[in-house]
């Protein structure tokens, strides 16, 4: 199948994605397991989704009715929508801490941002201020 499929069908780039689905195709459902490691290595993740979604910028060329169903396909579950949203007040460096645990719930990933918070504001204040030289 991996020749066949390379050969025919995929770029290298693509096929490298999904090598271990070209190499050892299950005996059966090939077509729905290679479409599942497809859509697994293309489609956004739902936080690049709901990013999207928070960075929309008006209508554009559509029509609001086709913004509309844009929106939707973007977005089934307001929740993770309310996370983006939470996420996207933290600073940078806190949030990509906190991308490390994807299934955390909220309130959890609030108490983990108060001590990363916490830690930065001591080793902010630990920070040695610079001794100028004294003009003469």
């Amino acid at each position: 199948m991996a020749n066949k499929m390379e050969g025919k069908l995929l770029d290298s780039s693509t096929a490298r994605r999904i090598q271990a689905v070209l190499e050892n195709p299950p005996p059966v459902g090939k077509y729905d397991s290679l479409k599942s490691a497809l859509l697994n290595a293309y489609e956004a993740t739902q936080l690049q989704k709901d990013q999207e979604l928070l960075n929309l910028n008006g209508l554009g060329d559509r029509k609001p009715s086709e913004l509309l169903q844009h929106m939707r396909s973007l977005n089934h579950d307001p929740g993770t929508l309310f996370r983006a949203l939470f996420l996207n007040q933290l600073p940078p460096d806190v949030r990509r801490i906190l991308a490390q645990t994807p299934d955390a719930d909220l309130d959890t990933l609030a108490k983990t941002a108060d001590g990363i918070m916490d830690v930065e504001f001591v080793a902010v204040q630990r920070v040695p201020s610079k001794i100028l030289p004294q003009s003469r």
